[in-house]
């Protein structure tokens, strides 16, 4: 009798197993969500001139259709220089910028929908000093 309880116990163990590992691994994927993994500029950089865009990469294919995407690029005034609707490609968000932008500290800030229909939203800064050809011909040296 021992052997058959044993033999029992050690069914219904496996049987729990298998499908413990079967639910969580089956809604480990769907409750993942995108995350942010760059920028261009990126966080917290100093970069020689204003950019004509921004770009944010994310590690999963992003939701288009309007209004789920909204970039906005604040300059220290409280001006928003981003000019038209950011372009969802992908993974990649492109947000064009006014080629009047100043120089200082600009604060982005995004909200997207991630593949598994959820919104994430993040904001980093980055800073524009005035370009110089000097400061360019430092950069292509080292």
């Amino acid at each position: 009798m021992h052997k058959r309880l044993s033999a029992r116990t050690t069914a219904v163990l496996t049987t729990l197993l298998l499908s413990a590992s079967v639910v969580l691994g089956a809604a480990s994927p769907a409750a993942a969500h995108d995350d942010f993994v760059s920028s261009y500029p990126t966080a917290d950089s100093t970069i020689n001139g204003s950019p004509d865009e921004i770009s944010l990469m994310f590690t999963g294919t992003l939701t288009g259709g309007d209004d789920a995407t909204v970039v906005e690029v604040i300059d220290e005034s409280g001006a928003n220089v981003a000019v038209d609707p950011p372009t969802v490609s992908g993974d990649s968000i492109t947000q064009h910028l006014s080629p009047d932008a100043a120089t200082g500290i600009f604060t982005v800030r995004w909200k997207t929908v991630s593949a598994d229909g959820h919104p994430i939203s993040g904001e980093y800064v980055y800073t524009c000093l005035l370009y110089t050809s000097d400061a360019a011909d430092d950069s292509l040296r080292g």
